[in-house]
């Protein structure tokens, strides 16, 4: 399965389409307009919230946790590295490791346990507003959540926009 996350580029909050590869929307995402920290809510298109994500404010390395209505679900965490940026996520779905290039626009998303490759993570260059595309390999996993770690990716190193 393919997404396209696109933002909007002239909003005044964070705002996404995410679209699947039959370029039909699947996912809105919506920021907090006034807030310390990232606070993203992921909806489905009856707008119904599937996760809500929340950046914890003092963090060097970046690191947000992942709520499912009131309950904590999984985290986001940055390891310390110097070329390959690197993070951890946690949760009820397993445990994923995400490795990126040096410049940010390419990762790679992998269970951590058997270290098979769970999708991959590219931003299209030259483009008006934020594109990334999610290449899903292994279906087993909640679509919504690879999405969640594509969203927050952009959140962390691409802040300009």
């Amino acid at each position: 399965m393919r997404y396209l996350i696109r933002q909007k580029y002239f909003a005044i909050k964070d705002r996404y389409t995410i679209f699947d590869d039959a370029n039909q929307p699947c996912f809105q995402v919506e920021g907090r307009l006034f807030s310390f920290g990232k606070k993203l809510t992921i909806f489905d298109l009856q707008g119904n919230e599937i996760y809500f994500l929340k950046q914890r404010f003092i963090n060097p390395f970046g690191r947000f946790d992942i709520f499912k209505g009131e309950e904590r679900v999984g985290t986001l965490k940055g390891r310390l590295s110097f070329f390959v940026k690197r993070y951890k996520v946690e949760g009820v779905w397993g445990s994923l490791k995400v490795r990126g290039g040096v410049f940010g626009f390419n990762w790679k998303i992998f269970n951590k346990e058997n270290k098979a490759l769970v999708a991959s993570l590219s931003k299209k260059i030259l483009q008006i507003a934020d594109t990334y595309v999610i290449d899903v390999v292994d279906d087993n996993y909640d679509q919504a959540i690879l999405v969640a770690i594509g969203i927050l990716i952009d959140a962390i190193h691409h802040k300009g926009r």
